[in-house]
């Protein structure tokens, strides 16, 4: 059997949240902060502030928010194309290619960067100063938080999937899927640069395996061993069911960061690459080659790509031990043993990313080990 489709999705127009609301512009709103000497105050609450102090004029290093007011709507494009064959013994096998892109995302920049350089950081960017409507004062900006609709991302895999229908007690549910998420980030490092963003997106997982499945055991009344079993043998040991759950997924992409604001920008860094990065037995420790990296040069920009390394991956196994039995006439329970983790491997968090950082390559967090519980559940 050969499947496909094709559809085009629309996002919504408006997004609208805190300090990213453009009510906070001058002259809706405008925070001015006075300071005064400890040892000799220049400003006395008897005597309130001074006739200029509120004015929009003293406002300094005001963020401006601007909002892309274009018509373009954010729209996904989704297709996908999928082979179904059955093969011997109700197993049911699927290849499938899918794929996903979006354009027009909303997307979050700096709208007044300032380049790499010595000196007062506002005093570089673009626009210093900025005409408060209504009125001719003039502020002084630093730096304009913009709204654009201009992000984009794309989505491609590879996806397979192998179900085993219940025939004989058994049945499984595997699926995998080789995928490549890429997509333009939120931040800019070089404004000049923008290619340099443009790599593979925080939520990309080349790989990806779950594989589900129920395994009647074979004791018990009706079953394989004990199928004359009664009473207290059969109510202890027969009628159980084993369902396992393992999920094995790649790490999250890593982007790496420089202690301090070396390029003088007011925004993040990215390290300069000098060496293999790479390690054949990364440990918590050092997840990575720390020397691969060194901080980038007073007033220039780190030659390090976005999103360049990679963490830990997943492994996990979950575990339920059932049984279902009858109460009486009228009711019946659910006996449930359930293991979380059950193999207890330690999920290992992020390492730091951060060069200049005691703790660079380092990781020192961890996921929840192994959790059993016991439930039982009635039925009226």
């Amino acid at each position: 059997m050969v499947r496909g489709g094709f559809g085009i999705f629309y996002s919504n127009l408006i997004t609208l949240g805190g300090m990213q609301s453009m009510e906070i512009n001058p002259p809706n709103h405008l925070r001015i902060n006075q300071s005064t000497n400890a040892a000799v105050p220049s400003i006395v609450l008897s005597q309130g502030f001074a006739a200029d102090a509120l004015t929009p004029a003293s406002a300094r290093n005001v963020t401006l928010v601007s909002y892309d007011r274009s018509n373009k709507t954010p729209t996904a494009y989704q297709w996908n194309l999928n082979v179904q064959r059955e093969l011997p013994g109700a197993v049911v096998l699927e290849v499938g290619y899918t794929a996903n892109r979006f354009v027009n995302d909303w997307r979050q920049i700096d709208g007044n960067p300032a380049p790499a350089g010595p000196g007062d950081i506002n005093s570089r960017r673009a626009f210093t100063t900025a005409e408060v409507p209504g009125s001719s004062d003039l502020i002084t900006l630093a730096n304009v938080v913009r709204i654009q609709k201009d992000g984009w991302s794309r989505y491609r895999a590879l996806q397979t999937k192998v179900e085993k229908r219940y025939s004989k007690g058994v049945s499984v549910l595997a699926s995998y899927a080789w995928s490549r998420t890429t997509g333009l980030g939120n931040f800019f490092q070089n404004v000049n640069d923008i290619d340099a963003e443009v790599a593979v997106s925080d939520n990309d997982r080349p790989h990806h395996f779950v594989a589900s499945g129920v395994w009647e055991l074979p004791f018990g009344n009706g079953r394989a061993v004990g199928g004359n079993w009664a009473g207290v043998t059969n109510g202890v040991l027969g009628g159980w069911s084993l369902s396992p759950i393992l999920t094995l997924t790649s790490g999250a992409p890593l982007n790496l960061t420089v202690n301090g604001n070396p390029a003088n920008t007011g925004q993040s860094d990215r390290p300069n690459v000098v060496g293999d990065w790479h390690l054949d037995n990364p440990t918590p420790e050092q997840w990575f080659n720390t020397a691969a990296f060194v901080a980038n040069d007073k007033y220039t920009f780190g030659n390090a790509g976005r999103n360049l390394l990679r963490g830990p991956g997943t492994f996990n196994l979950d575990v339920v031990l059932r049984k279902s039995f009858q109460v009486s006439e009228r009711v019946s329970a659910d006996l449930r043993f359930e293991s979380f983790n059950a193999t207890n491997t330690t999920p290992l968090g992020a390492p730091n990313t951060q060069v200049g950082n005691p703790s660079f390559g380092r990781i020192s967090s961890a996921g929840a080990a192994r959790s059993n519980q016991v439930a039982l559940k009635l039925y009226f």
